[in-house]
């Protein structure tokens, strides 16, 4: 119990600034373009709120994302030269709008994000209510993952509507999105089992513009050599858990 207690308070720890303040003194991360933090803060100004903390993250990926609680807006690998300073100021639109979304909307978010935490508890379940304790924990685990798949689409299509509003032309916000997943190399339609995104081509319909090419099918996120791994692991998991539960020892 002790140690779920600790993963538990290290999982809210990290989600609310813990990680940030850890890559920040490793150096992992630093302060962002002051020409793109203008531009935050002319946005927030506008909306009545306080900036975020706006930081950039090397990486080989462009992207943009709020975290912890919306107190940091974090700038990923070189979308500030990828993106024209209009698009760029719709994806800071986007991220703010996330940072608006108040604590019990952070509170699910974390809560969501603890889907596989409750297996650290399978052995005292195990032992006071046998075989059903795996099963319960499975329904656990999905549902919390479902939960948080609606929970971030949600909120990611409130934001796409709060970036496409606050630009002068909707087609900015699509540019932006399309040149992203085209240097990200991410496909216009995934499977829909564990997206926690709007597909590309949605998103940009959803704008009022035309992609330019019809809605392809959706990629798979694994190959048939990872989904058979997966099927030999969770096997060999079961298996495991299964003869613990009969002779109390792996």
């Amino acid at each position: 119990s002790w140690v779920f207690l600790g993963a538990l308070v290290l999982n809210v720890s990290l989600a609310c600034g813990g990680g940030i303040w850890l890559s920040k003194t490793m150096g992992w991360m630093r302060m962002a373009d002051p020409a793109v933090g203008e531009i935050l803060q002319r946005l927030a100004t506008a909306r009545g709120q306080r900036p975020p903390e706006l930081l950039q993250v090397d990486s080989p990926d462009a992207n943009a994302v709020a975290v912890a609680g919306g107190r940091y807006v974090l700038l990923v690998g070189p979308i500030t030269s990828l993106l024209s300073p209009s698009e760029l100021e719709t994806v800071l639109s986007h991220e703010l709008a996330h940072t608006r979304e108040g604590w019990v909307v952070v509170a699910g978010r974390i809560l969501g994000s603890m889907s596989l935490l409750p297996w650290m508890l399978i052995r005292p379940l195990a032992a006071d209510i046998g075989i059903v304790a795996p099963m319960i924990l499975a329904l656990g685990t999905l549902g919390l993952q479902r939960f948080n798949r609606w929970l971030n689409l949600r909120f990611e299509h409130r934001a796409d509507l709060v970036a496409t509003e606050d630009s002068e032309s909707p087609a900015t916000f699509a540019r932006a999105l399309l040149k992203l997943h085209e240097f990200n190399l991410m496909p216009a339609t995934l499977e829909k089992k564990a997206s926690t995104h709007p597909d590309l081509y949605d998103r940009v319909i959803a704008a009022g513009i035309d992609p330019g090419f019809p809605r392809p099918l959706p990629a798979a996120r694994i190959g048939w050599t990872g989904v058979v791994f997966a099927m030999a692991l969770g096997f060999l998991s079961v298996w495991a858990v299964a003869g613990w539960l009969e002779t109390g020892a792996f």
